[in-house]
């Protein structure tokens, strides 16, 4: 069972549309909130307003899961998986968010912890 998955994707969806705008207007959004999840619709929204995106994830572990693998159905274990499109078969809605095949080559992501 993925925990949390219709209040992660009510949250990330409007977040999505405001990091897009906000990006698009010349502004540097800057998102905080209490689970990592919450990445996925910053990533989508710089996704959608930006041609190539780089990102430098800052955390202890990589947050490369997918719920087939997920012991825990966490989706906050998942973020950097949905984003470089790993999970797009098993979270459509979350995966296509960017309206891109992924929302970040993992090629342009640098992870530090």
């Amino acid at each position: 069972d993925l925990q949390f998955l219709p209040e992660i994707t009510a949250a990330v969806v409007p977040l999505a549309d405001e990091v897009e705008r906000a990006i698009l207007a010349g502004h540097l959004p800057v998102t905080m909130g209490g689970d990592h999840a919450l990445a996925i619709g910053t990533i989508a929204g710089a996704s959608r307003a930006s041609e190539r995106l780089g990102m430098i994830w800052l955390d202890t572990h990589p947050d490369l899961n997918i719920p087939s693998v997920s012991e825990s159905g966490h989706i906050h274990g998942m973020p950097v998986g949905i984003a470089v499109g790993l999970a797009n078969e098993e979270l459509p809605e979350l995966g296509a968010l960017a309206r891109k095949e992924r929302m970040i080559d993992p090629r342009n992501i640098c992870m530090l912890g």
